[in-house]
């Protein structure tokens, strides 16, 4: 029988190092987080040597720029798959439900595009990116996902002003708060419940109330309506 160091390694083909870097590191940080990888990790999990991966990589910060920067693709797929969705308030929910599923599926990686790690990452100042480089790739993956929010909320809040006056924007970041806090309170088990697609109690219910609250915010708020006249 094959020992797990041998099944570990052979999973790199001539010509491919750099999908297969990238591919390993995104399973290594769901397994054991962002803060273990090291590049000499992962190039031990695909069985070439310590110096193979510089030909793609020079140092660990340019992988894990392009470990963000595939990520935020990853995540900016993930929600738009509710874009066809024509009733901005059906796909904010929607859009809501999809982006905490990422964040409960790929823990790793959504760690790593929301949280200190990506703070730590060196990006070159605007006036250094260029179009079609990859920081550019990541500055723009980054943007995207929440300009899909943005443009949704936008959406739905035609005709409608917000309860507390908020503009399109405070709304997107109130929505965005609230899926990230939901999410972060299930990764770091601060809610003790499962989380089956077919159930209606404990945090699935939660999740639904916290969407329909936003949602509640623009929808009950027509446009020109003052706060006296609110019910």
């Amino acid at each position: 029988m094959a020992s797990s160091q041998s099944r570990k390694r052979g999973t790199y083909h001539h010509g491919n190092l750099r999908e297969a870097l990238i591919d390993t590191a995104f399973a290594m940080i769901e397994e054991d987080g962002v803060e273990s990888l090291t590049i000499r990790r992962v190039a031990e999990r695909i069985g070439v040597t310590h110096a193979a991966p510089s030909h793609h990589f020079a140092d660990k910060n340019e992988l894990m720029l392009a470990l963000a920067t595939e990520g935020f693709a990853r995540f900016r797929t993930a929600l738009g798959s509710v874009m066809h969705i024509s009733n901005p308030l059906e796909r904010l929910s929607a859009m809501g439900r999809a982006y905490v599923r990422f964040a409960l599926d790929h823990p790793g990686a959504y760690r790593l595009i929301m949280g200190p790690a990506l703070s730590r990452i060196q990006i070159p100042a605007p006036h250094a990116v260029e179009s079609g480089s990859l920081d550019h790739r990541t500055l723009a993956a980054s943007e995207g996902t929440f300009d899909m929010l943005e443009s949704t909320v936008a959406e739905a809040m035609q005709g409608h002003t917000a309860i507390g006056g908020a503009g399109v924007s405070g709304v997107a970041f109130l929505a965005w708060s609230a899926m990230h806090g939901a999410a972060l309170l299930f990764l770091d088990e601060m809610i003790d419940c499962k989380l089956p697609d077919d159930s209606t109690d404990g945090f699935p219910r939660l999740l639904d109330e916290v969407i329909a609250f936003v949602e509640a915010g623009i929808a009950l708020s027509p446009r020109g309506a003052s706060p006296s006249s609110r019910t």
